[in-house]
């Protein structure tokens, strides 16, 4: 198969997050609960910062009523942001010879402003170089499309955003929703799987790319 647009899934096959990290720093930094963060999800509250439907200021407000306490806003942003915990540098050469092969290449995550903002800060520290911004022709998050994976209208949001045909592109996700989301629009998709990297796929025999 020869694809001209690859989409990365941010989380899983890029950088590796654990949000029981979130949940372990909001109770060192005083929240009573030790789930704090499940709390939230189950609140509805995780949903709808995702989708940018509500500032971090407002999502700030409501976390703490939630949890009935009263926790800074820095603190905050420092726990939720300990979710990310390791970047393999060989991801760095994997895209960037893809791009020299005429390959585009783009992110889709399923990420609020703050963590978006960390997130592409992370990659580029630890990449030594602007990797967020020259890895990639677009950069779509669900906080700035206000969509979010597995919705169908957020694939087919990132295709016409990209410029993209459907049976031209592969995405690489580690969430098999997201991969029956996606192949509704017809587009190639490839499931991630455990102790599987970015770098086998885009090496296997059956993978070519224009």
């Amino acid at each position: 198969m020869i694809y001209r647009n690859i989409i990365f899934d941010l989380c899983g096959p890029l950088i590796k997050i654990d949000v029981n990290l979130i949940n372990q720093a909001l109770h060192q930094f005083g929240l009573p609960s030790a789930q704090g963060y499940d709390e939230l999800h189950e609140a509805g509250l995780i949903k709808q910062y995702d989708r940018g439907l509500i500032t971090p200021a407002e999502f700030a407000a409501e976390a703490c009523k939630v949890w009935h306490y009263e926790l800074p806003c820095d603190l905050l942003w420092e726990a939720w942001n300990k979710v990310v915990y390791d970047f393999d540098v060989r991801h760095v050469q994997t895209v960037m010879d893809l791009r020299k092969r005429g390959v585009k290449t783009f992110l889709l995550s399923n990420s609020d402003v703050v963590n978006a903002e960390y997130f592409c800060r992370y990659m580029d520290q630890r990449a030594g170089m602007a990797f967020s911004k020259l890895g990639f022709d677009q950069l779509f998050f669900s906080c700035t499309i206000h969509s979010r994976k597995p919705d169908v209208e957020t694939f087919e949001k990132v295709l016409q955003l990209g410029g993209m045909r459907p049976d031209e592109t592969l995405l690489i996700d580690d969430s098999r929703k997201n991969c029956l989301g996606a192949a509704k629009t017809g587009m190639q998709v490839h499931y991630l799987a455990d102790g599987e990297e970015i770098e086998d796929v885009v090496k296997r025999d059956w993978f070519e790319v224009c």
